[in-house]
């Protein structure tokens, strides 16, 4: 039981830091792309980059802290599950795209 809770709670720290790193990363991004090569390029490739950051802290949302706090796990959560994966895939391919396209 204990395990269970420690790690929802590193499920949470991990996501919430994910989060974190994505807002500094949207935030940031016109200054980290400024000595690109095609720097419209780079831009969206930070800014995918911290799309794909903020659904994984989704995906370790849904499977670490709602399955510790409310315990049991449904065909919604699990599809919400797919879904943000499937997000944070498709936004990571994309990033790294465009940050190889950008040199």
């Amino acid at each position: 039981m204990i395990a269970k809770r420690l790690s929802g709670v590193m499920g949470a720290t991990v996501a919430i830091a994910l989060v974190v790193v994505a807002l500094w990363g949207w935030g940031q991004s016109k200054t980290l792309v400024a000595k690109a090569d095609n720097p419209q390029l780079a831009l969206w490739a930070v800014r995918s980059a911290a799309i794909a950051a903020l659904a994984a802290a989704q995906v370790l949302g849904l499977t670490f802290v709602v399955g510790v706090f409310i315990g049991r796990r449904d065909r919604t959560g699990e599809l919400m599950r797919l879904a943000a994966g499937f997000v944070c895939t498709i936004a990571l391919l994309g990033a790294i795209a465009m940050a190889l396209l950008s040199r």
